[in-house]
């Protein structure tokens, strides 16, 4: 006769015929996989993994410049496009070009003043004067596209008596720049007693007196009605 409880069980499991007799020995769990069983019961709970780190502070701000430059990018190509795709009026691009002349003479008689002082803080004197003191075209060209000695005289070889000169300069590479409205750059020398032009004639490109280092725009009338006169630049 089956005991009560294989009855019971075989009956609960998948639907047996509860008066088939199964022996209870044959349902218990072998003693390996018993102990098993208590290992894994008796064993700590696992650790959930860890997350994948967080993007580093530097990893944002590269990403954050980069948006940044791409931003700019795309808002400076499209102010581009439209400044050239959409055509300025007559009278607004006539404006701006002699704006832009006013601009530019300004910048090239700041050049020019700049490399005038420092040729004369490294001679002592002004470039262009002859030995006479009489102002020289040619000799100002020379002295500003030459290596010149301590007197300001242009070195062709960088020694004087067997000894090596230290040279000065060149100051400019192609020498006197341009006028950027009318396009010389043909030099009008003044005498030291000499006064300033009460207009420019436009003749040449620059008015320099080499006694004193001042040179000026040779040119007529003044980009607009608001600005001075380019010859009081």
């Amino acid at each position: 006769m089956p005991s009560p409880q294989a009855t019971a069980f075989s009956s609960r499991n998948s639907g047996a015929d509860p008066h088939l007799s199964v022996p209870f020995h044959v349902l218990e769990m072998p003693a390996s996989n018993r102990s098993s069983s208590a290992r894994e019961e008796d064993a700590p709970p696992s650790l959930p993994a860890p997350h994948a780190p967080y993007p580093s502070a530097r990893a944002s701000s590269e990403r954050a410049q980069l948006w940044v430059k791409v931003t700019l990018f795309v808002v400076i190509s499209g102010l581009l496009y439209f400044c050239v795709a959409l055509p300025i009026p007559g009278p607004r691009r006539e404006v701006a070009q002699l704006e832009r002349q006013f601009v530019e003479v300004q910048l090239v008689l700041t050049e020019m003043r700049a490399l005038l002082a420092d040729f004369r803080a490294d001679h002592g004197i002004w470039p262009g004067q002859g030995r006479d003191g009489h102002g020289d075209p040619s000799l100002l060209q020379d002295q500003i596209t030459h290596p010149t000695g301590h007197d300001g005289v242009v070195l062709r070889t960088q020694t004087v008596g067997g000894r090596p000169e230290r040279a000065r300069g060149p100051y400019r590479n192609g020498g006197v720049p341009s006028n950027p409205v009318n396009g010389l750059a043909s030099v009008r020398f003044l005498r030291a007693d000499e006064p300033w032009p009460q207009e420019a004639d436009g003749l040449t490109g620059w008015i320099y007196r080499p006694a004193t280092g001042e040179i000026r725009a040779n040119l007529p009338g003044r980009a607009f009605p608001a600005a001075p006169r380019f010859l009081d630049l």
